[in-house]
């Protein structure tokens, strides 16, 4: 699936099957936790990395600022509000365990396209989206991409995985 607001990256699958990424996060998750309120709001908790086996499949001479990433735990009875993130032109979404998520697009109350996480995938971040009703606690490891050209029909074109 490609789009205007997502960009599935199946062949990330190839490089971190599910049982790399569990595996990965249960020697993560004991770091400390991201104290920024920004999580907030969000319902969720973070705990930011500036290197991962993951940074390296990913083509960097398409990227402007180098990745970080976080190991990200949705916190159960909360929902994500609308936004767009800041700074950022997209994120790599890597569901952590069996996910039951949809991502939503909208313009002012409509939606514009929805998205159901089965494979790792790229989200446009300029775009308004949350989950919403997403009240179930779930896990992914979230890693921040900034383009050379932020242009999304060109970022589409281009080779993601190295």
């Amino acid at each position: 699936m490609v789009n205007d607001f997502v960009i599935e990256v199946p062949e990330l699958n190839d490089y971190f099957p599910q049982e790399y990424l569990i595996q990965y996060w249960k020697e993560n998750e004991h770091l400390p936790k991201d104290d920024d309120p920004e999580w907030a709001p969000y319902g969720m908790e973070g705990i930011k990395f500036t290197t991962s086996p993951i940074f390296d499949v990913i083509n960097k001479r398409i990227l402007k600022k180098e990745m970080f990433g976080w190991f990200v735990k949705k916190i159960s009875n909360l929902s994500m509000r609308v936004h767009i993130d800041f700074e950022r032109d997209a994120a790599l979404i890597l569901p952590v365990g069996e996910q039951d998520c949809t991502i939503r697009y909208l313009n002012d109350s409509n939606i514009l396209y929805e998205h159901t996480y089965s494979v790792p995938t790229i989200l446009n971040a300029q775009i308004p989206h949350a989950a919403f009703n997403q009240k179930i606690g779930r896990k992914f490891i979230q890693i921040s991409l900034y383009f050379n050209n932020n242009n999304w029909n060109d970022i589409i074109k281009q080779r993601i995985v190295n």
